[in-house]
């Protein structure tokens, strides 16, 4: 997307997850792979992480 507009970091958020899922989703590039029930806490820093690291131009 270019310096101004960097990639979006992904955060998948399932009911339905698997190992193979989870790998699938993090060689696709996905931020996160999270499985729920997920706790606001959890969710919110993970969040701020992948804010974090798309300030920081790091995958």
């Amino acid at each position: 997307m270019g310096a101004s507009h960097p990639a979006p970091r992904v955060i998948m958020l399932t009911g339905h997850g698997s190992v193979a899922a989870g790998l699938e989703a993090m060689n696709r590039e996905v931020f996160d792979f999270l499985l729920k029930p997920v706790g606001v806490d959890q969710l919110v820093a993970r969040i701020e992480a992948a804010v974090a690291a798309a300030r920081a131009g790091t995958p």
